[in-house]
């Protein structure tokens, strides 16, 4: 009989019947690190909480002022740990700039630019923040902020009608220690 060969043509190292199960005792026991279940090691984390966008959105206001991003707001309660908050956009603007920021209870945590000063065309990319910090005891919101930087100028999100190039979604999770 010839030998076995794997998919690629290279010689199988091992056989089925080489192979072992594992296990407690085993030394490889997936459930456990350092003779520990992962139930026991510190720093596990709450359910993460996840708003996506799920319908086309825009603004046309300008900064200074900003416009809450629609469906971008999570409020939850925490004990006093530290919260890891996630958020990414695929957008474009009609022209030049528009901004970003998260807020934590109303005050900025965060913030970013995005698209080009003189441009006169439509600029489509990406924006992300991702912030660790500890929040107090209690409930607490966490929301997205967006504005554009001239009176011509519209931002859009629309991962409604194309999703696979337009996207916004923040998850918020808290880490207990």
């Amino acid at each position: 009989m010839a030998e076995a060969t794997h998919l690629l043509g290279l010689p199988v190292k091992h056989k089925p019947e080489d192979i072992k199960p594992q296990g407690e005792g085993s030394g490889l026991d997936a459930d456990k690190v350092d003779g520990k279940h992962a139930s026991e090691l510190g720093g596990s984390a709450h359910q993460p909480l996840t708003v996506k966008g799920t319908t086309d959105v825009s603004t046309t206001i300008k900064y200074p002022s900003w416009a809450d991003m629609p469906q971008m707001s999570i409020t939850i309660t925490t004990g006093s740990n530290p919260v890891l908050i996630l958020f990414s956009a695929g957008i474009n603007t009609d022209k030049k700039r528009a901004y970003f920021r998260l807020l934590i209870d109303g005050s900025v945590e965060a913030g970013s630019g995005f698209g080009r000063k003189d441009s006169t065309s439509q600029t489509h990319g990406s924006v992300a923040f991702n912030v660790l910090k500890t929040l107090s005891a209690g409930e607490h919101t966490i929301k997205v902020q967006w504005c554009v930087d001239a009176n011509d100028n519209t931002v859009y999100c629309y991962p409604n009608s194309n999703p696979s190039l337009y996207h916004c979604q923040l998850t918020v999770i808290e880490l207990k220690g």
